[in-house]
């Protein structure tokens, strides 16, 4: 049984855990396009999940962004998590850890980033894509950031890992590009990186 939590608007009021056994697969969306609307989950905690799905479908134009705040996401299997809006921002909030075997995906029209202590500890691909804005992730003090390999697309690029940098696929910055890492950074032998700065 899979769980799907869907509304015109998205949120949690109250800080709690959601913590699932056995692991299913938690989708949270939201429906009206037309008028918009973000989900925000900002105080909830989801542990052992098979994958997790955040979407906002909002149109763009529409007087309600889809704007995405996620928190804490640990032992999420395979099926990895993916934020997807069609019109706002994507945020991990400041002291939340995203934890998957698999792989995350963070796509927006608006800035994707995240606040301060952040944890990143993606086995697979992080892909961070926003169409027209900024990517800005790890910046932040106390931040712990790794990935298996690195996908983005934004105008003004900057990531931080603390370990070894493989990019993978089509890497696209078209203003500035700022990577940092704590090791090595390679293409993985067959990525590539397009920069307009």
């Amino acid at each position: 049984v899979n769980i799907v939590i869907e509304s015109s608007l998205v949120t949690t009021s109250e800080i709690f855990t959601l913590n699932m056994s056995p692991a299913r697969t938690v989708t949270f969306r939201t429906t009206n396009a037309v008028f918009g609307g973000g989900v925000d989950l900002t105080n909830l905690t989801i542990d052992n999940a098979l994958a997790v799905t955040v979407l906002a479908a909002t149109a763009p134009g529409a007087p309600n962004p889809g704007t995405i705040a996620l928190g804490s996401m640990t032992n999420i299997g395979v099926g990895g998590i993916t934020a997807q809006t069609f019109n706002g921002a994507v945020s991990l909030v400041a002291g939340a850890t995203l934890q998957t075997t698999g792989n995350l995906s963070m796509q927006g029209t608006g800035a994707i980033s995240d606040g301060a202590g952040v944890t990143y500890a993606i086995t697979g691909n992080a892909l961070f894509n926003s169409s027209t804005s900024t990517v800005t992730i790890g910046d932040n003090g106390g931040d712990t950031v790794n990935f298996g390999t690195l996908t983005f697309n934004g105008t003004a690029v900057a990531v931080t890992e603390d370990s070894d940098t493989t990019l993978l696929g089509a890497n696209t910055a078209t203003l500035d590009l700022t990577l940092t890492s704590a090791g090595a950074i390679d293409d993985g032998g067959a990525a590539t990186v397009v920069t307009g700065g």
